[in-house]
């Protein structure tokens, strides 16, 4: 946590109280905090979560704080932990448990791809056709394999068994959920139009975003967006295509202050 909020970028030098950070445990070790701290003294127990090996390192950082990380290979998941409050650092490790479905409802893998996520003409999605949805759950996926470096060679497009993690996750509710919905129903219908090969370097969908919307009657609608290729995007539910927007994009991923790309442009609304 910073003092001054959500810093977007990384390497920021503003003082920090403490730090969490969540990722694959294949991401090498040395891309934690621990590796921008010479002189850290490191020690390596074995332990368990859930019943699951794991391994937790501890070092004490020059600067007095406490660093762990708890690794848990068989689930490709790391959580790096970094306090000035031994405390505060203990109740974060405590509360660490393995699950396939998050707090905000969002399955830890991608589900299946759903049988109407598929190209069509319309009509537009129409979130609110049966009444204002009260909350709304945003859940982004990354795929597995995939490297996100600006720099990397776009790789073929993935198949039906491709597989990916969820990144970020979160519930919208209020202003933000208002204008999510009006953003999605605002959007014209069918796909955005594809881009030739000549526009655009062909990659994967890096970055599958689910979404699903529950509202006062207890129903949901589930919505699916295409957004981080050439081709083949829209903003899908079982009842409609739109084209996904900029707008969309900035009222979903926002709350979830995680970064994202376009490989082609998209509408601004």
């Amino acid at each position: 946590m910073r003092g001054q909020g959500v810093v977007a970028g990384c390497g920021n030098d503003s003082p920090v109280h403490s730090l969490v950070t969540i990722e694959r445990a294949s991401v090498p070790p040395d891309s934690s905090v621990r590796a921008f701290q010479p002189g850290a003294k490191l020690s390596t127990v074995a332990a368990m979560l859930d019943g699951v090996p794991a391994q937790r390192r501890t070092s004490t950082l020059p600067n007095g704080q406490r660093h762990v990380e708890l690794t848990v290979p068989g689930h490709d998941v790391a959580l790096s932990a970094t306090s000035s409050d031994d405390v505060l650092l203990e109740q974060i490790l405590s509360s660490v448990h393995l699950v396939d479905v998050d707090s905000a409802g969002c399955a830890t893998r991608l589900p299946t791809p759903a049988p109407w996520d598929v190209r069509r003409s319309g009509p537009a999605v129409d979130l609110a056709a049966e009444g204002a949805p009260s909350s709304m759950a945003v859940c982004a996926y990354e795929q597995d394999g995939i490297d996100s470096s600006l720099d990397a060679t776009p790789s073929p497009e993935p198949t039906q068994a491709s597989t990916a993690t969820l990144s970020a996750s979160s519930v919208l509710t209020g202003d933000a959920l208002t204008q999510a919905v009006a953003a999605i129903d605002d959007a014209a219908p069918g796909p955005v139009p594809d881009l030739s090969a000549r526009e655009c370097l062909a990659g994967p969908d890096r970055a599958p975003l689910l979404l699903s919307a529950h509202y006062p009657s207890g129903g949901t609608m589930d919505v699916r967006i295409r957004y981080s290729t050439c081709t083949d995007r829209w903003t899908a539910t079982p009842h409609g295509t739109s084209q996904v927007t900029m707008a969309q994009l900035a009222a979903l991923l926002g709350p979830l202050h995680i970064g994202y790309a376009t490989l082609g442009s998209l509408p601004g609304r």
